[in-house]
C-alpha cells in the first residue's frame, strides 16, 4: 500500500537545540545511552545522600545525542513543580548552559543563565528559585499539609520568617548583602523588573539600584565577572547541602571563535574547577564533541581537566540495530497520521529489517544519521523517488535569514554587550582574517580585544563600554584614558549602544570621553541593524562549530558556513569590521575632525533622548558648532538618525522595526522626504 504524500515525514527533526524543550520528548529512547544517563542519576544521588560536588565529561560525534541526553536529565530532575504535602523533601535544581560567550565574560554568562531557568515557569507551576525558597522556609517554620496553603499562611501570620531565612543565609551560607537584599524583594514581589534584571547580571542603572537599596559597585574595585561568580555560587548555596544543583554545560566548542583561540577553553577550565571546588552540591555535566575533547585536553590545566571529568569521562557509542529499532519505532509511534495505517503490521512498517540494517551498517551510526537514513527511505516510499536535497547555498540563505528576523524582533540593550563580546572575534575572522587577535594585555586591564593590523603590526584596542550606570562608565573611561596614554595601542575604538546615551547630567564620563577623544580614541556605535546581524553571526557559528546545524539530517561544517558567510557577509557587519580596523590614529584629530564629531553626535544623543526631535540650527547652537559640520556629521550614520532637508533642517532618532532593515540604498533618502 502506498504512504499517502499528506502524512509528515516522521524522521525529519533530528537535533534538540534545547533541553527544556518540550518537542519530541515523548519519542525518546531510554536505552539509547541508559549507561551514561545512570551514571549522572548516581551522581546526583550521591550528592543528595551528602557527597560532594563532581564533574561528568559527556563526548561524542556530532549527532550523537548530547543534548537529547541533557533533555533526559532536565525531564528526570526538573519535573513540574506541583502541590506537595511533603514540603522538607529534598529537590534539585537544574539549569543548562550553552556556551556562547567570550571568555571575559563566562562567569556572567553563567550567571545569566542560571538566573533564567532558576526563573522558568509554565502556566500556574512556580519557577525553580520559588519553590527553591518554599522548601529552605520550611526547614526554619515546619508545614503541615498541602505546601501551598502552609505558605499562604506563613505569609499572613509570620511574616517575619522572611527575616530568619534571609538571615539564616547571611550567617550560614555566607550569602552577600546585595544576594540577600534582591532576594528579599523576590519573596516580597516588590520592584520586579529591577530584581529580576539583578538577578540576571544585567547592568542596571542607579535608579534601579536605588530602588532595590543598593550601591553602585566601588569604581577602584569593581569586577563584574568576580560579582558573578559570587552570585553562581549564592545560588548554588540557596540549594541547601542536600539539595542536587545539576549545571549541563553545552556547546563548549563556541567559546573558540577560530582554531588557534585558547582563552576561551582555558576559562573554561578555570570555571569547572571553581566550581568544582567551591560548592559542596553540585553535578558538573560538560557535552562535547570527542574531537573537540581531546583538543581542550591539550589546551588547559590538567588539573582543571581532571575536575571535568572527576566522576567519569564517559563517550556515547554509536548505535546498534537493537537500539536504532527502538528509536525508529518510537518515531513511527509518534505518527498519529500513521497509527491506522501501521495496526496489525510488522513495528518497523512501512521500513523494514532490511532498510535498518543498511542505515546502521556493522559499525554502528549515530542518531542523526540514522533518522537522515530512515527519512530519505520513508520518502522514496512515499513518492517513488527521493526528495531533492535542499542546496546548501540555499538551505544558509534561508536559516540566515530566519535567524536575522528572530535578532532583529528580540534584540534588547541589555544583550549589547554579549552580542558584541562573542560576537566581535567571529566577525573579524571573517571580514579580517589578516588582523591577527593578541593575548590579554595585563596593562590593558579594560580593553577587551587586542588586534594586530597586518603588515603594519598596529595594535587596536577594543572596549566594550555598555554600562547602564554612569558611575561606572566613567570609572571605566577614566581608567582607558590612562592606559591608552601608556602607548601600547595605535588605535582605540568604543563600544556603545546607541540607544543608551550617556546622560547630560554624567560630567565625568562626558569629560573622560571628550580627553580620550582628543587622545585619538573613537566612540563607535554599531547600529541595531548591525548588533542584530552579529546576534544571528555568532549564533550560527556557535551551532556549526558544536555540530548542532544540520541540513536534511547532514552536519554542516563550520568551514563551509565561514566561507558562505564571508561571500554573503551583510553590509551592516562588513562596515562594522571596516570601522575598527579603519579608525583614525592619534594625531588624526583636529578641532573638527572625527572625534569631535562623534562628541557631537553623542551630545545630540542625548539631547534626542530628552525631546525626540530638533532641528540642525538649534543642536548646533547649544552644541557651540558649526550647523554645516553638525550636519555633515549626522549624514554619517544614517542607520541612527533621520535628517528631513529644510530649511529648516530637521534631525530625529532612526526607530527599528521588529522586521529584518533595508539596506542602506532602501533607505529614504533626506531630499525625497
Amino acid at each position: 500500500m502506498p504512504l499517502p504524500p499528506e502524512i509528515p515525514n516522521p524522521f525529519l527533526g533530528t537535533v534538540v537545540a534545547d533541553p527544556w524543550a518540550a518537542d519530541g520528548i515523548e519519542s525518546d529512547v531510554p536505552q539509547i545511552h541508559a549507561e551514561v544517563f545512570d551514571e549522572c542519576c548516581r551522581a546526583v544521588e550521591e550528592i543528595r545522600a551528602g557527597g560532594r560536588s563532581s564533574g561528568i565529561l559527556i563526548h561524542g560525534q556530532a549527532g550523537s545525542g548530547k543534548t537529547h541526553l541533557l533533555r533526559r536529565l532536565r525531564a528526570r530532575f526538573a519535573s513540574p513543580a506541583t502541590p506537595s504535602t511533603d514540603p522538607e523533601r529534598p529537590r534539585q535544581v537544574f539549569a543548562s548552559i550553552r556556551l556562547q560567550t567570550s571568555p571575559g565574560m563566562i562567569w556572567r554568562h553563567v550567571r545569566r543563565r542560571c538566573a533564567e531557568d532558576l526563573l522558568r515557569s509554565s502556566g500556574d507551576e512556580i519557577c525553580q528559585l520559588d519553590q527553591l525558597l518554599r522548601y529552605r522556609m520550611a526547614e526554619f517554620r515546619p508545614a503541615i499539609g498541602h505546601l501551598d496553603l502552609w505558605w499562604d499562611y506563613l505569609w499572613d501570620e509570620h511574616p517575619q520568617a522572611i527575616d530568619e531565612l534571609l538571615g539564616h543565609f547571611s550567617q550560614h551560607d555566607g550569602m552577600d548583602y546585595a544576594t540577600t537584599t534582591v532576594l528579599e524583594h523576590f519573596l516580597r514581589g516588590t520592584h520586579r523588573r529591577e530584581t529580576l534584571g539583578w538577578l540576571r547580571g544585567e547592568p542596571l542603572p542607579q535608579s534601579a539600584l536605588d530602588e532595590l537599596g543598593l550601591k553602585a559597585a566601588d569604581e577602584e574595585t569593581a569586577d563584574p565577572e568576580a560579582e558573578a561568580r559570587a552570585t553562581v555560587r549564592a545560588f548554588c548555596a540557596l540549594a541547601g547541602a542536600e539539595v542536587p544543583v545539576i549545571l549541563c554545560f553545552d556547546q563548549v566548542e563556541s567559546l573558540q571563535s577560530d582554531p588557534e583561540d585558547k582563552a576561551g577553553l582555558f576559562a573554561f577550565g578555570q570555571l569547572v574547577a571553581a566550581l568544582h571546588d567551591e560548592t559542596r552540591n553540585v553535578l558538573l555535566v560538560s557535552c562535547m564533541q570527542s574531537s573537540f575533547a581531546e583538543s581542550l585536553h591539550k589546551t588547559i590545566r590538567e588539573a582543571d581537566y581532571d575536575r571535568i571529568g572527576s566522576r567519569a569521562k564517559l563517550a556515547l557509542p554509536p548505535l546498534r540495530h537493537p537500539q536504532a529499532a527502538q528509536l525508529v519505532k518510537a518515531r513511527l509511534d509518534g505518527s498519529r497520521e500513521l497509527a491506522p495505517l501501521r495496526a496489525g503490521r510488522d513495528p518497523l512498517w512501512p521500513l523494514n529489517d532490511s532498510d535498518l540494517r543498511a542505515a546502521v551498517g556493522d559499525l554502528g551510526c549515530t542518531p542523526r544519521e540514522l533518522l537522515k537514513a530512515c527519512a530519505e527511505r520513508f520518502f522514496v516510499l512515499q513518492r517513488g523517488a527521493p526528495v531533492p536535497a535542499l542546496a546548501i547555498e540555499e538551505f544558509l540563505r534561508r536559516d540566515w535569514e530566519g535567524r536575522l528576523e528572530k535578532a532583529v524582533a528580540e534584540n534588547r540593550p541589555e544583550e549589547t554587550e554579549s552580542i558584541l563580546g562573542h560576537g566581535l572575534p567571529y566577525l573579524m575572522s571573517i571580514a579580517a582574517p589578516d588582523w591577527q587577535r593578541q593575548e590579554k594585555d595585563s596593562r590593558l586591564r579594560d580593553v577587551d580585544f587586542v588586534y594586530a593590523a597586518p603588515r603594519t603590526e598596529a595594535r587596536v584596542g577594543i572596549s566594550l563600554c555598555t554600562h547602564g550606570s554612569m558611575t561606572s562608565l566613567a570609572a571605566r573611561l577614566r581608567r582607558l584614558r590612562e592606559q591608552f596614554a601608556q602607548g601600547r595601542l595605535e588605535k582605540l575604538v568604543l563600544l556603545r549602544d546607541p540607544r543608551t546615551p550617556i546622560g547630560a547630567g554624567a560630567k565625568r564620563a562626558h569629560d573622560y570621553l571628550r580627553e580620550l577623544e582628543t587622545q585619538g580614541a573613537t566612540l563607535l556605535r554599531p547600529s541595531v541593524e548591525a548588533l542584530a546581524a552579529l546576534e544571528a553571526l555568532r549564533l550560527l557559528l556557535s551551532d556549526a562549530q558544536s555540530g548542532d546545524l544540520t541540513a536534511a539530517g547532514e552536519t554542516v561544517p563550520p568551514q563551509t558556513v565561514r566561507d558562505w558567510l564571508a561571500a554573503h557577509l551583510p553590509s551592516t557587519l562588513r562596515e562594522l569590521a571596516e570601522t575598527v580596523t579603519a579608525c583614525p590614529r592619534p594625531g588624526e584629530f583636529d578641532g573638527d575632525g572625527p572625534g569631535a564629531a562623534d562628541g557631537r553626535l553623542e551630545r545630540l544623543t542625548e539631547l534626542l533622548s530628552e525631546q525626540h526631535l530638533t532641528t540642525i540650527d538649534e543642536a548646533a547652537a547649544r552644541f557651540g558648532c558649526d550647523p554645516a559640520s553638525l550636519e555633515a556629521a549626522v549624514r554619517t550614520r544614517p542607520h541612527q538618525f533621520v535628517l528631513l532637508a529644510g530649511p529648516p533642517a530637521v534631525v530625529f532618532e532612526r526607530v527599528e522595526s521588529a522586521t529584518p532593515a533595508r539596506s542602506g540604498s532602501d533607505l529614504q533618502s533626506d531630499e525625497s522626504a
